[in-house]
């Protein structure tokens, strides 16, 4: 889970630093893809290559695959290929939630 939370950090911190910051401020479809691109943990692993792929040809659809070029190579190498979608999905989580119901010292009475 906290590669996931890293990887959001890096996606936002990347896209202040290629020329997408006045892009993603005046254009819709720019941040419909910006928030594709960081759903993409929450797809399941084995499709993760294929949903970055299909983030690639709607940037290429609506013009905007010059900006985002750099971001979704990134995200390609550094999360997908060198992170690898085991660790970046959030796929097999389901469970994450289920923790002991037994209170706390400090609200034990």
């Amino acid at each position: 889970m906290a590669q996931v939370i890293l990887m959001i950090q890096n996606v936002f911190k990347r896209a202040n630093q290629f020329p997408l910051r006045t892009v993603l401020m005046s254009n819709q479809n720019a941040r419909t893809i910006l928030n594709m691109l960081i759903a993409i943990p929450l797809v399941p692993k084995e499709l993760m290559a294929d949903a970055l792929q299909d983030i690639r040809l709607q940037a290429e659809a609506v013009g905007l695959m010059d900006n985002f070029l750099g971001l979704i190579n990134y995200i390609d190498r550094q999360w997908l290929y060198v992170v690898g979608p085991d660790i970046l999905s959030v796929d097999g989580l389901e469970n994450i939630f289920l923790f002991s119901r037994r209170p706390s010292e400090n609200g034990e009475c």
